[in-house]
């Protein structure tokens, strides 16, 4: 048998025609089987390797060869979409490993579908007026403080967004951005007098001998109105200090007039912080260090007047000048303030409270409000001590009922008083790495009476819906109900609620998997699996344990069956499954394990490392047969596996098998820097670490869904950007369609952007009420909930199957029109050929590859980089088809500046159409604005198409490989970028011939890269 090279064919060649015959129109492929005509391989000649298929409206289309028991060989084109009309199909004969078929009989099977993945701009979980964009909330408020118009709040810990916002009182679910907001990465205190807040954070350095988090600490200020610096507000107190600390998450930390520093010390965390309304004294209390630190909070002073101590403070609240109450020592304590800072305990003692944590006073100085800890109620008392006055909240919180309250509260981490006399309970904790609460802060009114919550889940790697009941969401322990007939919004319209937490009673969670999976089962009751254990979800009784553990090699069914994936000798995969019972207490009960699926020995597909255990795995049931699907998202595992021909990431065994029935989901190479695929394959590439390259795998029915995060693509340029999208493919291995984004198309509509989300590996789909699938995800700080895509249109999939046999000689077509044609595969140094010539011979400040920016041996990219100040350019020939006289011609490609930065003055990077005697016809130029890094604009032919790009960085534009074309038809000449067009009439150069183009120019001078693909004239 004849060995094709990959150099001189095409995977397929589809071609729209007038008119077609019935779609199973049986047809007959021939194959060249003489070594001897190897030589006539790359002659035109004519092809007979067709099949017909018709397509009734605009559709994806994704087609592959099988042979006659069903197993998928190759696949020919993925994720296509094709408008309505007849087309001819072609198969070169070969497999996908580039072998070529036996004679006999195959079956070609076209997949249609009109698939739409659509985002749901409601976040579940999530109370923001604005549902997505710069006014999006994504993290619940860690502390608050009120002036007489406004609200305050911080988020807590970032590590490069904003920290401090504004609200009106009448929306606190809709933030602004304070003018200084990033001076430190973790602000956890807030205090204003009206006119300056007073914040209270640090930057963590990192870890000590005893695993403590050594941080550095301090207190900074700003006005609420315009005064201060201009452009930060910030108080410029003289007794501050310089604080300049350097963190690797949020970078370097810089402030000018920084009070109360402490300098590498896990204990110098603030723990509490108030100041007196109408007096001068500011408290900041640091409870680890059994310290309270009085200073003068003027913005003429600054000074630290006194240093007291009090063991273990909880909390402060002043009234107006006189009285300051701290709970120290397990106790409230109400103490005068002197002329001096010193204090003087009044004697008067607080009782029926356990455990007080945090207090207020409220602005009149009648109610003091602490926290009980113990019973996680908060407890009123009046100014002279005694019993308290009113109890709020559920007794015992979420121990004693795991169902959500307006007052149950999980934890009490501050209370807040607004001027009326309102007040806000936080439910929100300062560490987010252990965050069981509800993330969420009530308001109540002055009666005690509920007013509106704001509620919004901070970053957060676990989300799941219950596979057998599509209307219960969990976001780590928290569990939301969804109303289906309802469009999704901040949940003022009911589409979801906050309906129960569990996390009272579970113990040893993983932070990155809070819950693992949560079903309901036959016997009517609901399980899920948490810190290697199964725990029954008991509305009476909370998270009950069950005493049965699974391990990260096991995952349970829709029906409860328990799948094992183990590996033998580090060279199969064999899968095992146990059917479920219960015994009397309702605990599960697993029979003993039989093989489900072994996979092939001596595995060459990339579903996983050594020892062979996939990344991720899955079941799934066709109409016909169950079948085991193997993932992994990970890069290969050896070099010999960095090759796009051989490296697959998703594959099907039927039960009982131990062969793949088909494998799919390429990757890329691990070198490959082009966009991320939309064709169902996977980037391994894009300067990632291992890891981090795909996500996990979800089954609904015949269908297989791959969710992608892939934290740190494109890394390598200083993006480090985190994608949020998913692959649908069918229970015959071909792919459907692509839902979500990247970060870096998300990077370019602001921030966060719609389908933006962080690190969103944790991923549940679910078949929905409407008949629709439901895909809920993750999100590690961008929209603070639990983001969902609607997958609808799984009505329209349309499965066709044309006959095919193989059994004679052929020759193969050359598509003059594809100018990418007959071009080195991963090429490291590409010197010219096949209508491709350079200017220069490679050498150290100039080199051309092939495959940068693709990864298929039938699509091949061209890349030049150069690095110095001398010009170097690349040419294609636009004249495969003869020389061009003629006024109707189409081009068309793809480009992007990979690096390199044109800006006036300097425009030496560019693309360009050049005519028979070389003069420039077409000019592209993208430029940058040298100020702030920013896209500036596009021109074509020196004439600005768009500009205006007001923020939207550079890089991230240019680097994706954006459409172009050059369209004359009857001499009217239409050029188009990034789907910016403009009409030309003249030739950028003077007495060029629009009518006779005649070379394409990929044109590099100083430190920049451009690349080429999908490169066509037609005429």
């Amino acid at each position: 048998m004849l060995l094709l090279s990959f150099n001189i064919i095409r995977a397929q060649q589809v071609k729209k025609v007038d008119c077609c015959g019935d779609i199973n129109t049986k047809a007959t492929i021939i194959i060249n089987d003489n070594a001897s005509n190897a030589a006539t391989l790359t002659s035109p000649g004519t092809v007979n390797t067709s099949f017909n298929f018709k397509l009734s409206s605009s559709a994806n289309t994704s087609a592959g060869v099988y042979n006659t028991d069903g197993s998928l060989i190759r696949t020919l084109w993925s994720g296509v979409r094709y408008d309505a009309g007849c087309y001819v199909g072609q198969w070169d004969g070969l497999l996908d490993d580039g072998t070529q078929a036996a004679y006999g009989s195959y079956n070609i099977k076209l997949l249609s579908n009109n698939i739409n993945s659509t985002w749901c701009t409601g976040v579940i979980g999530n109370t923001s007026t604005d549902l997505t964009g710069d006014g999006v909330i994504n993290a619940a408020p860690v502390n608050m403080c009120f002036s007489v118009a406004k609200g305050y709040a911080t988020n807590g810990y970032s590590e490069h967004g904003a920290v401090l916002k504004s609200f009106d009182l009448a929306d606190p679910n809709k933030y602004t951005n304070l003018r200084y907001n990033m001076t430190t990465q973790s602000t956890n205190q807030m205090w204003t007098d009206g006119n300056i807040i007073y914040c209270g954070g640090g930057v963590q350095l990192g870890y000590d001998a005893n695993m403590n988090i050594n941080q550095n600490n301090w207190v900074y200020a700003q006005y609420t109105s315009a005064n201060g610096d201009p452009n930060t507000g910030i108080v410029a107190f003289p007794s501050g200090v310089v604080e300049d600390s350097n963190n690797s998450g949020s970078g370097n930390v810089h402030y000018d007039h920084a009070l109360s520093v402490t300098k590498t010390d896990y204990k110098g965390v603030i723990s509490a912080m108030e100041g007196q309304q109408s007096g001068n004294f500011l408290f900041v209390a640091r409870n680890l260090k059994n310290e309270l630190q009085v200073i003068d909070r003027r913005a003429s002073s600054g000074a630290l007047l006194q240093t007291l101590t009090y063991p273990d403070i909880k909390g402060i609240g002043c009234d107006a000048s006189t009285f300051i109450y701290i709970v120290y020592n397990n106790a409230v304590h109400k103490l005068t303030i002197n002329s001096d800072g010193t204090l003087t305990d009044t004697g008067i003692n607080f009782t029926g409270i356990t455990t007080p944590g945090c207090l207020a006073v409220s602005p009149d100085g009648s109610k003091i409000a602490v926290a009980d800890d113990d019973t996680k109620q908060v407890k009123f008392y009046g100014p002279a001590g005694g019993a308290a006055v009113y109890v709020l909240g559920a007794a015992g919180g979420y121990g004693t009922s795991p169902l959500a309250g307006e007052a149950r509260f999980f934890s009490i981490n501050y209370i807040k008083f607004q001027k009326d006399g309102s007040f806000w309970v936080g439910d929100v904790p300062y560490d987010n790495d252990h965050n069981l609460s509800n993330n969420r802060a009530v308001h109540f009114n002055a009666d005690y009476s509920y007013k509106e919550s704001s509620q919004h889940i901070p970053s957060f790697r676990s989300a799941h819906i219950d596979l057998n009941n599509p209307t219960r969401y969990f976001a780590n322990f928290l569990e939301f109900r969804r109303d289906y007939s309802k469009p999704l919004d901040n949940g003022k319209n009911g589409s979801w609620k906050f309906y129960a937490n569990w996390g009272d009673k579970i113990q040893g969670y993983d932070i990155f998997q809070r819950f693992g999976q949560v079903v309901t089962l036959g016997n009517g009751r609901t399980y899920a699996y948490a810190g290697g254990q199964i725990y029954e979800l008991d509305e009476a009784a909370g998270a009950r344990a069950t005493g049965v553990y699974l391990s990260n090699n096991q995952k349970l069914g829709k029906d409860g069956s328990l799948f094992t994936i183990n590996s033998i000798d580090n060279a199969q995969d064999q899968v095992t499954v146990q059917t479920i019972s219960f015994d009397a207490s309702n605990n599960p009960v697993f029979s003993s394990p039989t093989v489900f699926v072994t996979s092939p020995y001596n595995n060459n597909h990339n579903f996983g490392q050594v020892p062979a255990t996939p990344y991720d795995f899955g079941v799934g049931f066709s109409a016909t047969s169950p079948r085991y699907i193997f993932y992994n998202g990970s890069s290969p595992w050896s070099q010999t596996k960095d090759d796009p021909t051989i490296n697959w990431h998703l594959g099907s065994v039927l039960k009982g098998q131990n062969k793949y029935e088909w494998v799919t989901a390429r990757g890329t190479a691990t070198d490959y820097v082009g966009d991320y695929p939309a064709n169902g394959d996977i980037d391994i590439g894009n300067g990632y670490p291992t890891a981090h390259a795909g996500g996990n795998l979800m089954m609904v029915g015949r269908f297989a869904i791959i969710q992608i995060a892939s934290e740190f693509w494109k890394n390598y340029t200083g993006g480090a950007f985190q994608n949020n999208l998913h692959n649908i493919y069918y229970d015959n291995g071909l792919f459907l369609v692509q839902g979500g984004s990247t970060g870096q198309k998300s990077n370019l509509l602001g921030s966060p952007a719609p389908m933006a989300a962080g690190n969103a590996f944790a991923t549940d789909a679910v078949l929905g009420p409407n008949g629709n699938i439901t895909l809920a995800y993750c999100d590690e700080g961008q929209h603070g909930g639990i983001g969902t895509f609607e997958i609808s249109g799984l009505e329209t999939i349309k499965e066709t199957v044309v006959p095919m046999t193989i059994k004679a000689p052929i020759t193969l077509t050359e598509d003059k029109t594809n100018l990418m044609r007959g071009l080195p595969f991963r090429s490291q140094n590409f010197t010219g050929g096949n209508g491709w010539s350079l200017n220069r011979q490679p050498d150290a400040n100039f080199n051309v590859k092939t495959s940068v920016l693709t990864y298929k041996p039938d699509n091949i990219d061209v890349f030049v980089t150069g690095t110095s100040n001398s010009e170097s350019y690349v040419l294609r020939s636009l004249e495969d088809q003869g020389a061009n006289n003629t006024n109707n011609y189409l081009l068309t490609g793809k480009m992007c500046w990979f690096t390199g930065k044109s800006y006036p003055g300097y425009e030496g990077v560019r693309y360009q159409v050049l005519d028979v005697n070389g003069k420039v016809l077409i000019d592209f130029n993208v430029l940058m604005d040298s100020g702030n890094g920013y896209l500036q604009s596009v021109k074509i032919n020196g004439i600005t198409v768009q500009s205006g790009f007001e923020y939207l960085p550079f890089a991230s534009f240019i680097q994706i490989p954006q459409n172009f074309s050059v369209k004359n038809i009857n001499g009217l000449l239409t050029v188009s970028y990034a789907g910016y067009s403009t009409t030309v009439n003249t030739p950028f150069e003077s007495g060029g011939d629009l009518n006779k183009p005649s070379n394409f120019k990929v044109r590099v001078s100083g430190n920049a890269q451009l690349g080429i693909s999908e490169l066509k004239f037609v005429k």
